[in-house]
């Protein structure tokens, strides 16, 4: 049977990222290693399958290197770098959904080739998505990261400080945590009502003085 970190990542893809990781792996951009897409393509069979509890990975070894003794060390370097490409998937298909993120990057890359022609119509772009969207959980630090990545823009520009949006970005910076605080300030209350243990919160210390500066 089989029974890896491998295995249960890949287990729990869905049918169409099943598909897209294909594709992902078979672009050289990402992968120049054709055993991992041939290591890949053995297990695939299984992973939504209940056969995948009678198979081992001795009997994928045989087939992915016929007639080749069995060594542990080098399936499980083979395991690892899929695994890691695995990682790599879920990180790209995480900021297909979230164009902010997306969009902070790229303007981080662009500052550091000093490419600020191209920062500004993205930092636009970036602020009137930020406009369009309702509070949620990620918004305070979507904003947080709107406010570095104008701050950095600026820095290119080498505007002096009073030109800058310090003050923006300031106060992103207490919303965003403050928003964290609460956050976990409520999950310690549920768990002191549903686990009946005595929590000190330390709510004057550190929470009202938040509070009190909005």
């Amino acid at each position: 049977m089989i029974n890896s970190r491998l295995f249960t990542v890949l287990r729990s893809f869905n049918p169409q990222e099943i598909q897209r990781f294909q594709a992902f792996i078979r672009s050289p951009y990402f992968n120049t290693d054709e055993q991992l897409i041939a290591l890949f393509e053995l297990l695939r069979p299984y992973l939504h399958s209940r056969s995948h509890a009678v198979v081992s990975y001795e009997i994928i070894w045989n087939k992915l290197f016929p007639g080749k003794k069995w060594k542990l060390t080098r399936f499980h370097k083979l395991t690892y770098r899929l695994l890691q490409l695995c990682f790599e998937f879920l990180r790209i298909r995480e900021m297909e959904h979230d164009a902010i993120t997306r969009n902070t990057g790229t303007i981080a890359s662009l500052a550091k080739r000093k490419l600020t022609d191209e920062i500004k119509p993205l930092l636009k772009r970036t602020a009137t998505q930020m406009e369009l969207t309702k509070p949620n959980a990620g918004y305070f630090q979507h904003a947080l990261q709107l406010q570095l990545a104008i701050n950095n823009y600026q820095e290119q520009l080498q505007k002096r400080d009073e030109e800058r949006n310090l003050p923006q970005l300031l106060q992103a910076i207490d919303e965003h945590y403050l928003f964290l605080k609460l956050k976990y300030w409520c999950a310690a209350l549920h768990y002191q009502k549903a686990s009946g243990q005595q929590t000190f919160i330390w709510l004057q210390e550190v929470l009202m003085p938040l509070l009190n500066d909005k």
